[in-house]
């Protein structure tokens, strides 16, 4: 569906064709963008690829990767913003969330910002800076 909305915001833009960029889940859409709409695409920019494999989600929405790779840093950045979604399940009353159970975490973020209540830009603010120092990583470092 997004990519068939890029298209038709193509169309209304007026452009024969154009360059595709694309970073993080963002890449995900441009190489679904380009598969289907090829003849529309100069070419595709593409950084910090996530295809949204079981692997990659569990790297990125679960604290054990963090804790195996012995990433002191991430996981304190990890710790933090899981804390807000653990406030989240508590306030709720449902059960304890599992810091290793990356649907579910994943889950309750899409309801706190979904919700848009005063809570809702916390919680985005709290995704997009973690997002944002995973794809700033130097893993040499």
């Amino acid at each position: 569906k997004m990519s068939q909305d890029f298209e038709l915001l193509r169309e209304e833009l007026g452009f024969e064709k154009w360059l595709v960029f694309g970073g993080s889940w963002g890449s995900t859409l441009s190489l679904d963008y380009g598969t289907r709409y090829p003849q529309r695409c100069l070419g595709l920019i593409l950084r910090g690829v996530y295809l949204n494999t079981v692997s990659e989600f569990n790297d990125v929405f679960s604290r054990e990767p963090y804790v195996e790779h012995k990433n002191t840093k991430r996981l304190r950045e990890f710790d933090t913003w899981f804390e807000m979604a653990a406030r989240e399940v508590k306030e709720a009353g449902e059960p304890p969330l599992d810091p290793n159970d990356a649907e579910r975490f994943f889950r309750v973020y899409k309801r706190m910002i979904e919700r848009c209540d005063r809570n809702a830009d916390s919680a985005i603010w709290h995704w997009h800076v973690f997002e944002k120092n995973l794809m700033e990583e130097d893993p040499k470092k």
